[in-house]
């Protein structure tokens, strides 16, 4: 028969003691979950096929990933949105950054930056076209491109020094010659019915720079700046 002091049995107290150590251990394998700041001397190294780091709310809700892949060799930074990951940003080496599928201005294209796109604009003319949805006399619309109103930007130095507006089915405009300067603004058409409408260009925020008439019956128009330094 054993002693209650065998050597060979944990006290109570010995069992307590394993069981705080082991609770208070990171382990090597299986999940875990590990409370407080944990400084690291060396970088994280997470070796996956498709290695990432996930961001979550305290509550366990997923927020944000980065993630990459080796083909092709490229990184993903994607968001949480309504049950599954979406990619707003990734870059693949030697190709291009690309973005989201629903920006139908850059997605798979070139993107340059504003000042990449002054220095080109100051080289010489420029033209800035878009046009209206269909409008009903009196009503005023805004200039667009698949549907959504534009703002233009004029770069540092230029102007704007020529309004073109007809509609879809005339072949001559109303040339309208301007001296406009902004940082941007908005080309607005207020067709008149039988007599001639108004053609604005307005700032950004909707303060007018300049009116024009010549917007003559309803319809879709067509409206061209040239800008020049």
């Amino acid at each position: 028969m054993l002693a209650f002091n065998d050597a060979r049995y944990y006290t109570q107290a010995q069992s307590n003691a394993l069981y705080a150590g082991a609770t208070a251990t990171v382990f090597l394998t299986g999940a875990q979950i590990i409370d407080g700041i944990k400084t690291f001397l060396r970088d994280l190294i997470v070796q996956k096929l498709v290695p990432s780091v996930e961001l979550q709310h305290s509550d366990g809700t997923k927020l944000a990933r980065f993630a990459a892949s080796s083909a092709p060799n490229a990184v993903y930074l994607s968001v949480w949105d309504t049950g599954a990951w979406r990619n707003i940003l990734s870059y693949v080496l030697g190709d291009k950054f690309d973005v989201p599928a629903d920006d139908i201005y850059t997605k798979g294209k070139k993107v340059a930056t504003q000042e990449y796109v002054d220095a080109r604009l100051k080289s010489g003319l420029a033209f800035l076209s878009g046009q209206t949805a269909s409008l009903t006399a009196g009503i005023q619309g805004y200039t667009q491109v698949n549907s959504i109103d534009q703002v233009f930007a004029i770069p540092a130095g230029s102007r704007i020094t020529r309004i073109s507006v007809r509609k879809n089915d005339d072949t001559v405009p109303t040339d309208t010659t301007c001296s406009v300067t902004a940082t941007s603004c908005k080309i607005s058409i207020t067709p008149g019915g039988a007599v001639d409408g108004v053609v604005a260009i307005t700032s950004a925020s909707g303060v007018v720079l300049f009116t024009s008439a010549g917007a003559k019956g309803a319809g879709i128009f067509v409206a061209t700046l040239t800008i020049s330094t």
